[in-house]
């Protein structure tokens, strides 16, 4: 919107221009404009990296066959006597050393261990578990249960969730005991 100020006069008059009137109101809004055309598409980004692999463990025991109510000193191995599904990079055997899982990759590895146990006398029973890699207990993995005896729901589990990193034949095992 353009506006001109006309001031008139003749020669010699005098023509005040010092004061203007009142700014009127505003007027009311427009009506929107067309939709303009869509823009043209950005440039397709570069192919990303092929994604890795996920190699995946499953080993489980068929029956309840260690006695963990022992000492630190004598702790227990906790034995795999069957493997759900085992990726090529774990070694594992069901008969000879089944407690030990061996990776022949290094990487970072999720491992997630659950230990049932069932404390049948009356006593009150604190069993713990820990991982320990290449014969070494890795303490930052060690959990504990705790079991009011058998009057109170006797059946408790022990659970491990941990990311370790591991060298190529790093092997680990599970121990258990009270």
């Amino acid at each position: 919107m353009a506006v001109v100020d006309v001031i008139a006069g003749g020669s010699g008059d005098t023509v005040d221009t010092s004061t203007g009137g009142n700014q009127g109101n505003q007027g009311d809004q427009g009506t929107a404009g067309a939709q303009g055309n869509q823009g043209d598409q950005g440039v397709q980004g570069i192919q990303g990296s092929n994604g890795g692999s996920l190699d995946y463990c499953n080993l489980n025991k068929s029956s309840a066959t260690e006695d963990i109510n022992v000492t630190y000193a004598n702790r227990v191995s906790i034995g795999f006597d069957n493997t759900v599904f085992k990726a090529g990079i774990f070694t594992h055997s069901t008969s000879t050393n089944n407690g030990r899982v061996t990776v022949t990759a290094a990487g970072n590895f999720q491992v997630n261990v659950t230990i049932g146990f069932d404390n049948s006398g009356a006593n009150r029973a604190s069993p713990r578990a820990s991982i320990f890699k290449n014969g070494s207990e890795i303490t930052q993995t060690r959990c504990s249960s705790y079991s009011r005896g058998s009057s109170y729901g006797d059946e408790k589990t022990l659970q491990i969730n941990t990311n370790l990193q591991l060298s190529a034949n790093d092997y680990i095992e599970v121990f258990a005991w009270m």
